[in-house]
């Protein structure tokens, strides 16, 4: 195996396909209801390599948690040169370390900088089995 340096013109070409892309992701939880049981559950939010796990809810009652929760404002770079090549984006309701159910949609659908609140649906996992029934998944 021998190993050359790459010729500058190869170099010089490969930066339309390596460039950075900039942006800010602010997180926020409100609250989720029609949970499968009343439980302090936590939410995980994860997009690519990146993490972020709620506290306990601030309040829970038959079936919801309150959360009120912003994140710090996250500044990503990554080597893509468009926001749609960055991936999915997944939301779990967390039952101590375990997934119970999952949400999974498109970064494309943030991307507003003013977005109006709304209510996504989790899916129950059947690979964990821990909710039997796509109905009794919740929203957040």
């Amino acid at each position: 195996m021998k190993v050359v340096d790459v010729e500058p013109e190869w170099k010089q070409k490969s930066t339309q396909w390596l460039s950075m892309l900039n942006f800010q992701l602010v997180l926020e939880i409100g609250a989720a209801i029609s949970l499968p049981e009343t439980y302090d559950y936590k939410i995980k939010i994860t997009l690519g390599d990146w993490k972020w796990v709620s506290a306990k809810p601030m309040e829970k009652g038959q079936n919801y948690c309150r959360y009120n929760e912003r994140f710090e404002t996250t500044e990503l770079k990554v080597p893509f040169k468009e926001t749609s090549n960055i991936g999915k984006l997944f939301v779990y309701l967390m039952q101590d370390d375990h997934p119970v159910c999952y949400w999974k949609g498109s970064i494309l659908d943030f991307l507003s900088p003013n977005p109006a609140m709304k209510w996504y649906p989790f899916t129950n996992d059947l690979a964990v089995g821990k909710v039997k029934e796509a109905h009794l998944g919740g929203l957040f």
